[in-house]
This record gives structure tokens, C-alpha cells and sequence, in this order.
């Protein structure tokens, strides 16, 4: 069962007790995603990106990415089963290697989205 199948189920059989939205569960993926490619700090806060995660998930290094900022702003329904995503910190319209990462991470997921990023 994957994330989208298990929402889907839980908001049909535990509808008193199921409160997320499919919006909030979206965005901390998203987020989850971006956490994923920082090397781990003990006690602080991950800062560095990790070259070889970025390599591994075909990311271009060169894209213009704030990497100390980056986080999931908004995630929209746009359609029946389609979401809008808008990543912050970013340049609008030139890190598409990192857009294709999220969105295809996420339709493995079962979710289906656009994310797009600004600054």
C-alpha cells in the first residue's frame, strides 16, 4: 500500500478519527524528500548538501538552490487527483533536475503533482 492508498484508506474507514489532508501529508513528504539529500549533523542543524545524494538522484550541483532554506511553501489540489507544488528557495523555472526528483519520488508514492520553485 503506498502513501496515497493508505490516506485514501484511512479517510474512508476512520473518518471520525482521520483528520489530515491529503495537502499536509504531501507537504511533509516533500519536505521529507528535501531533508534526504543533507548529510546528518550530530546536535546541529543540516546545512551541507550531499554531493553524492545529488549525484545519485540525478540532481544537478549547479542548479541556483538556496540549500540552507529550501522547504515546501504550499501544496495545492489542482484536479481530481492532481497537486501543485511550490518548493521556496529556488530559482523559478531553472532547477528542473530537482523538480523531477520530487515529482517522481512522489508518484511512486501514488501521488500526482506539478512542483514548481520560486525564491
Amino acid at each position: 500500500m503506498n502513501s496515497k492508498e493508505r490516506f485514501e484508506f484511512m479517510k474512508n474507514n476512520f473518518p471520525d478519527s482521520f483528520k489530515s489532508k491529503a495537502e499536509v501529508i504531501i507537504k511533509n513528504l516533500v519536505n521529507f524528500l528535501i531533508i534526504s539529500l543533507y548529510i546528518p549533523m550530530k546536535g546541529g542543524i543540516m546545512k551541507e548538501v550531499d554531493k553524492n545524494r545529488l549525484k545519485h538522484f540525478k540532481i544537478n550541483k549547479k542548479e541556483p538552490i538556496n540549500w540552507e532554506n529550501l522547504k515546501c511553501k504550499k501544496v495545492q489540489k489542482i484536479d481530481n487527483d492532481i497537486f501543485f507544488i511550490i518548493v521556496k528557495e529556488a530559482k523559478e523555472s531553472a532547477c528542473r533536475t530537482f523538480c523531477n526528483y520530487i515529482e517522481d519520488y512522489l508518484e511512486s508514492y501514488g501521488w500526482e503533482c506539478v512542483v514548481e520553485t520560486e525564491w
